[in-house]
């Protein structure tokens, strides 16, 4: 194996955790669908045991792709999946029963995870120079670990009986922005760097920077580190302008696409926390910012990671492109059954039409990550 090679960590971690968040995903859809659970279970299920999941894997997949060096410690990856895939468990069940020392101790198993993850990338990238991602991913993790110890401190609040809203806008706060939105910003400049060929990665730093910044004022002065939050996201809606005035149109437009729905989206969560919504602005972050990058841009990793593998095992001649591995109305179906469910769900975060149109755009998604997996290969003459 190549020097180059060596530095693709091998599929079954990240595909572990990229299952994981999609059965995180697919339970919270059904789970809506079915009205099986309360409003934080739900929220938790989806944000911790879906998209989190999913943004774990990529981590393990992205970081040491981009700075071509070899993952270290893989084995410490599958000891975070036992612990984060525990830590949802407690969380959601904890939520569902009304124990918040079970919610406590997910938490604390979760950090423990983030953790492990921390230490395995720090390793892998010692004794090289960071790329851009990297800082991004590195940026991510700091703020998962901080939102993870105000959720445990919440959890422990009410333990005791204390008042815990301020703490819990704040865990909110560092979550969705701190963690999700930085490390959306950051793989968003790869993504469109890989796919779209046109490169404003130098850009990712002061992107994902002004979001976690924004963040961490909003945890302390809601409206006000909403309308910080607002500013970095319509400098991001201008970058993602840039590129489509740069864009080869031959490409697919998925990725773009799937950029352009978070990115409003995540403007739009910005202008109705500022109006005052913060429910209204966290289901909006949370479905249409994050989820919907979620969604989309594991329709172009998946592909990718399975594609470098059968081109090893059975020769790049022979299996089907990238192009041919994404099919594109299966992933603008996705795209549009997850929008319209996060618009119903704005409008009532309970909405069994909502659970609907996400558990639609889930088995769209399922169909989708199959294709690089059953395709088969091509004759040669």
């Amino acid at each position: 194996m190549s020097a180059k090679a060596s530095t693709v960590p091998a599929p079954p971690l990240p595909l572990a955790f990229f299952g994981a968040g999609m059965l995180g995903i697919g339970g919270a859809a059904l789970a809506l669908t079915c009205g099986a659970l309360g409003g934080l279970a739900l929220f938790h299920l989806a944000a911790v045991g879906g998209f989190a999941m999913i943004a774990f894997g990529a981590l393990y997949q992205f970081v040491p792709v981009v700075s071509m060096r070899p993952l270290r410690a893989l084995r410490l990856g599958y000891v975070h999946l036992a612990l984060a895939l525990a830590g949802t468990a407690c969380i959601v069940g904890g939520f569902r029963s009304g124990a918040f020392s079970a919610v406590q101790l997910g938490g604390a198993l979760h950090l423990a995870g983030a953790l492990i993850e921390g230490g395995v990338l720090a390793a892998t990238l010692r004794g090289g120079t960071p790329v851009v991602t990297a800082r991004g991913a590195a940026l991510a993790l700091a703020g998962f670990v901080a939102a993870a110890g105000l959720g445990i401190a919440t959890a422990e609040a009410v333990v005791r009986g204390r008042g815990a809203s301020a703490l819990a806008a704040a865990h909110g706060a560092i979550a969705l922005g701190g963690f999700f939105g930085a490390l959306i910003v950051a793989v968003t400049f790869r993504l469109l760097r890989m796919f779209e060929r046109y490169s404003l990665e130098v850009r990712g730093p002061s992107r994902a920077l002004a979001v976690a910044g924004g963040s961490v004022v909003t945890a302390v002065w809601p409206r006000v580190g909403a309308a910080l939050l607002g500013v970095a996201g319509a400098l991001f809606l201008a970058d993602l302008a840039t590129v489509a005035r740069h864009r080869n149109p031959a490409y697919q437009r998925e990725t773009f696409a799937y950029a352009t729905v978070s990115g409003i989206a995540g403007l739009a969560a910005a202008i109705l926390a500022v109006a005052g919504e913060m429910e209204r602005a966290a289901v909006v972050a949370l479905w249409l910012f994050v989820g919907t990058a979620v969604v989309g841009y594991l329709q172009r990793i998946v592909p990718f990671i399975w594609w470098i593998r059968r081109s090893r095992r059975e020769g790049a001649q022979r299996i089907p492109t990238l192009g041919e591995m994404n099919e594109t109305r299966l992933g603008t179906a996705a795209l549009w059954a997850w929008a319209a469910g996060g618009v119903a769900c704005a409008v009532d975060p309970l909405s069994r039409v909502a659970g609907g149109l996400a558990l639609t755009s889930w088995l769209l998604l399922a169909a989708q990550l199959a294709r690089p997996f059953v395709l088969p290969a091509k004759s040669l003459p």
